[in-house]
């Protein structure tokens, strides 16, 4: 999360990029419209698309142990207009969690400390399973692959995870890919994912597009997503072996 990431001094300032700059003056291919309000009265923003109208990124979409974090009926609501953009497929990467469609969870949700952060993940699939019910829609699905916070997955496990958000698009699925902030593990995972699908895309240029994509969150640009150096260098290995795979031939943006 943001927070867990502050404390640890993670944050750094992000350098101005012309080529950020022109990816942000069209925030229209990028935006969703569903936030909350934290403590201080701002509003932050739960995601954003990656790839319109079928790659969504976002936080952890229900409530979470964030000081000011979403409450019960914020998270509802997100996860109905969510639901109302027909996503069909959740995935979560987080290790510190159950299976969010698995075994039930305590109702009062699974408890998590990290830091002076302390608080609980309170149950997204059933209230999802609810919403989609009376929007007349299919039940989602969910997928876990956990993937520990601040770390980057093993190659193996990079594969397996792509391979199976891959086979959900060519389903004609949409996905929320979640982690707890929605900006390092969900990040790192979102821009292979983009990569995978545009091969003729960069590894800058990946990354500059999910900066941007980041960045249309209302209460986004304070953060660099991916999070960590190891995520972004992930990336960019994942980007460029991938573009040489696919043979493209265009010329490099690095």
């Amino acid at each position: 999360a943001a927070e867990v990431a502050a404390k640890r001094g993670i944050e750094a300032p992000r350098p101005s990029d012309p080529q950020h700059d022109r990816l942000l003056r069209h925030p229209s291919d990028y935006h969703f419209s569903s936030s909350y309000t934290r403590e201080d009265g701002s509003r932050r923003g739960f995601c954003n698309w990656l790839v319109r109208d079928a790659v969504m990124i976002g936080r952890y979409p229900f409530c979470d142990p964030t000081s000011g974090g979403p409450t019960p009926d914020e998270g509802r609501a997100h996860l109905r207009r969510v639901l109302e953009a027909d996503i069909t497929t959740f995935c979560c990467l987080q290790d510190e969690l159950p299976p969010p469609g698995g075994p039930p969870w305590p109702a009062e949700g699974v408890r998590h400390e990290v830091g002076d952060i302390a608080g609980a993940f309170l149950p997204y699939a059933e209230v999802t399973r609810e919403e989609a019910m009376d929007l007349g829609r299919a039940p989602p699905k969910f997928l876990h692959f956990p993937i520990v916070d601040m770390e980057v997955p093993t190659w193996d496990q990079l594969l397996r995870i792509l391979n199976t958000l891959l086979r959900e698009l060519d389903q004609g699925g949409r996905l929320y890919v979640h982690c707890w902030g929605g900006l390092g593990r969900a990040g790192t995972i979102g821009a292979c994912l983009l990569a995978a699908l545009r091969p003729h895309f960069g590894p800058e240029e990946v990354l500059l597009s999910t900066q941007a994509a980041y960045d249309s969150r209302e209460g986004g640009r304070n953060w660099q997503s991916p999070q960590t150096w190891q995520q972004r260098d992930l990336v960019r290995s994942f980007a460029l072996l991938h573009r040489r795979a696919a043979g493209t031939g265009h010329a490099s943006r690095e």
